[in-house]
């Protein structure tokens, strides 16, 4: 988490690397230090960019990292969002009482290429932007949590969760 240095950008990432231990740690330096360096910046791309830049650089001792960023203005209330290949996070619409998997297809989307971090060099990210409502919400979590298993062994599954949280 950022916030910028005027106190009205506020980004959230949320990172799964492939792997354990030192390798991941490391990776995880990398993501803060990028953070820093655009912290005042509103458009996303040079940062994921960077990130996915640093991810091939290592690719040695990390394979790859999904990730989602998100860009919250604070005087227009808009989220500004990056996936690369990460699970979509569940968006609460306050208007509508409802539950939905946040996705570039909203009234405001680009093409995602949706290609996780460190596969491609010079992969193009877009951006999606979205107006956050009075009483939204927006749930980021990585794959453990739709891929845990109840006492049977079936798999929670993205529409599983969504069920969840509508309930």
């Amino acid at each position: 988490m950022s916030a910028c240095s005027q106190g009205v950008i506020a980004r959230v990432v949320l990172a799964d690397v492939a792997g354990h231990g030192e390798a991941v740690s490391t990776a995880a330096g990398h993501l803060r230090n990028a953070l820093r360096r655009h912290v005042d910046e509103w458009d996303q791309s040079a940062l994921i960019r960077q990130l996915n830049d640093n991810f091939l650089k290592r690719s040695k001792r990390t394979r790859f990292a999904t990730a989602f960023l998100a860009s919250f203005y604070s005087g227009s209330g808009e989220v500004l969002f990056t996936n690369a290949g990460h699970v979509p996070p569940l968006w609460y619409q306050a208007g509508a009482q409802e539950w939905t998997m946040l996705s570039e297809s909203t009234a405001l989307s680009k093409e995602i290429l949706d290609l996780p971090l460190g596969l491609i060099s010079g992969t193009s990210y877009s951006q999606t932007a979205i107006q956050l409502e009075p009483g939204d919400l927006l749930l980021l979590y990585t794959d453990g949590v739709n891929e845990a298993r109840d006492e049977s062994g079936t798999q929670l599954g993205l529409e599983g969760l969504l069920a969840t949280a509508a309930a």
